[in-house]
């Protein structure tokens, strides 16, 4: 769930604000107990380790995508689990995100503007597992619970 809020804020127009130690779920409360003394390698739980990868997966696909740092956020799909934007950077320079925060499976077929994507692949950059293709004019997109992806072609 922390690495699907990071997501988002890696993905919106501007800089995003990474709070210290929220990519490794660091723990806090009130001050003067906001934050708690940083851990490093090899100090990290498995599920510090594991979202601290994630936020750097995320981060290298934002520095290698125009579109992830200054693309233009259309609004594709949102209801309560399920929300897919796309952010354009002009040239075909395209990413899609997509994020089910839901307890089930999401089966959907999110209409698109960008027609030049028509039969293209379109390849996860952030959580590579499968490629999906837009056929007349719509992604079929399959999200498990809790799964996010980042689609480029």
């Amino acid at each position: 769930r922390m690495s699907m809020s990071l997501l988002f804020t890696l993905t919106q127009p501007g800089v995003p604000l990474i709070y210290y130690g929220d990519e490794i779920g660091l723990g806090g409360d009130g001050d003067p107990d906001n934050r708690r003394m940083m851990n490093f390698e090899p100090y990290l739980s498995a599920n510090q380790g594991t979202l601290l990868e994630r936020v750097q997966e995320i981060g290298q696909a934002r520095a290698s995508s125009q579109a992830l740092r200054r693309g233009t956020r259309i609004q594709l799909w949102v209801d309560d689990d399920l929300l897919v934007y796309s952010l354009d950077a002009g040239g075909g320079d395209i990413a899609i995100v997509a994020m089910n925060k839901g307890e089930s499976a999401r089966s959907e077929s999110i209409p698109l503007p960008h027609g030049e994507l028509e039969n293209v692949p379109l390849v996860g950059v952030v959580n590579p597992s499968r490629s999906w293709t837009i056929h007349d004019g719509s992604l079929p997109l399959e999200l498990n619970p809790w799964e996010y992806v980042v689609l480029s072609p």
